[in-house]
């Protein structure tokens, strides 16, 4: 019979309505998985997930290097607790995006249903491919919920750069951050050496 894996994201302070809104924005969602690069996306009728939406992409798994074209329609939107995508020819079944009133906020659930096809020795590893998923996913809606110019920026920079970037995209300019930030110590060091030794 069919599993179910769920992960649960850590409380945020956007009340049910905003997160349910920005899970709409299913591209963004997608895109959000730290281990997914999309080279192709549709969404008809709209970008905005709705009730009957269907969703075509084609996506690189950076973690299995496995090339997926997925299919999924919305099956279930009901504002702003359950959101439902059931795929077609993937033993994976569906997506539920499950929000939930806390105090303080909102508390985002994950599952994913697969068939009885799938071998029971991967759900380890589903598990813990969910685990990243939607602790990217809860980072992204924390920031939406942090107010300040410095959050504004973060968000802009996360929207325009970081998120349509690939894994390995990601990952290069974490690197070539770090080199820079090392080279600017170094420069800083040297000033500060011939400041000292040099103008006496």
């Amino acid at each position: 019979m069919p599993r179910t894996v769920a992960r649960t994201a850590p409380n945020v302070t956007l009340p049910p309505e905003q997160v349910f809104e920005a899970l709409c924005r299913i591209e963004r969602v997608f895109r959000l998985n730290p281990h997914w690069t999309i080279r192709n996306w549709s969404a008809s009728p709209s970008d905005r997930l709705a009730q009957g939406s269907v969703v075509a992409v084609d996506i690189e798994d950076y973690a299995t290097s496995e090339n997926l074209s997925i299919r999924a329609t919305c099956r279930i939107c009901e504002p702003p607790s359950r959101l439902e995508l059931a795929y077609e020819g993937s033993r994976k079944l569906s997506t539920v995006f499950l929000v939930s009133e806390v105090h303080g906020g909102s508390r985002l659930t994950v599952e994913e249903t697969y068939s009885d096809e799938e071998d029971p020795a991967n759900f380890t590893w589903h598990k813990d491919q969910l685990e990243f998923w939607v602790r990217s996913l809860s980072a992204y809606l924390r920031l939406l919920g942090t107010r300040g110019w410095k959050a504004w920026l973060y968000q802009r920079f996360m929207d325009r750069f970081w998120i349509p970037a690939s894994p390995s995209g990601r990952r290069i300019s974490i690197v070539v951050f770090k080199i820079s930030i090392v080279e600017l110590v170094l420069i800083l060091a040297i000033i500060v050496m011939w400041a000292l030794f040099f103008q006496r």
